[in-house]
């Protein structure tokens, strides 16, 4: 069983200990160590794993294959209690089902011609397996998804780079990963002295964190947005549940 409070750890060299996660598209790039990969394994183990509040769950993910890179770190803080009643057939959505699905929720209501021209193949298939998941459902003629509140339980969702140099290569791809993340971070070995790094980050909403801080002792904080930002905030979204979801079975 699962435990009120509980951090999980994904990472390239355990994946495969989560048979579902290959079917909805994730995979790990194994890590090149040296003085980056130190920093984020120490990291993740000093601020990130033993740092939980009582009823906290979070599941992390070392550097996920994602269309636009593989971001370092990304933290998904997860509500269980949302997911307790969804239907098991969730597990055989794929990524192209999830597209659709962020294209629906995005647009409010759609028909199916409309799909047709954006989607095209056989969509049919990936409706069908909405409906059977109970992500979408027909309203007067179209597909509307469900409740957000009801079928995403993500509450937050936090992208880390990390750079020991290259300090502004590192905020562009942070930058990148405020396409899918709540809140976007640089994690640093310490503060920038480059004033026009710290203004280059604020401007976009990027927050900055060095490496014996938390994240709630960042020293930036990142802009807050909402989510899903896209349909890679839903892979996120299925990633957890299949993680908890195997943990629990």
């Amino acid at each position: 069983m699962l435990s009120n409070s509980q951090a999980y750890l994904i990472e390239s060299k355990n994946v495969r200990n989560f048979t579902s996660l290959g079917t909805v598209g994730l995979s790990l790039r194994k890590p090149t160590k040296g003085t980056e990969y130190k920093m984020v394994q120490e990291y993740v183990h000093s601020q990130l794993i033993s740092h939980i509040k009582t009823g906290e769950q979070k599941v992390i993910f070392l550097e996920p294959q994602l269309d636009s890179g593989f971001p370092d770190i990304v933290i998904v803080y997860f509500e269980p209690e949302v997911a307790i009643n969804w239907s098991i057939k969730r597990l055989k959505v794929n990524k192209l089902d999830l597209r659709i699905l962020h294209y629906i929720f995005s647009e409010k209501d759609v028909d199916n011609s409309a799909l047709e021209n954006i989607f095209p193949g056989d969509f049919y298939k990936s409706i069908r397996r909405l409906l059977s998941a109970e992500l979408v459902h027909y309203q007067s003629g179209k597909l509307q998804a469900k409740p957000l509140e009801e079928i995403f339980a993500i509450k937050r969702l936090i992208a880390i780079e990390a750079k020991v140099k290259n300090w502004q290569e590192g905020l562009h791809q942070a930058i990148q990963n405020t396409w899918f993340a709540s809140e976007s971070y640089l994690l640093l070995p310490k503060l920038p002295s480059n004033s026009e790094l710290i203004q280059g980050a604020k401007s976009f909403g990027v927050g900055i964190v060095t490496t014996h801080c938390s994240l709630v002792e960042s020293k930036l904080l990142p802009s807050v947005g909402k989510l899903p930002k896209s349909y890679v905030s839903w892979l996120f979204n299925e990633w957890v549940w299949h993680t908890l979801f195997e943990y629990k079975h």
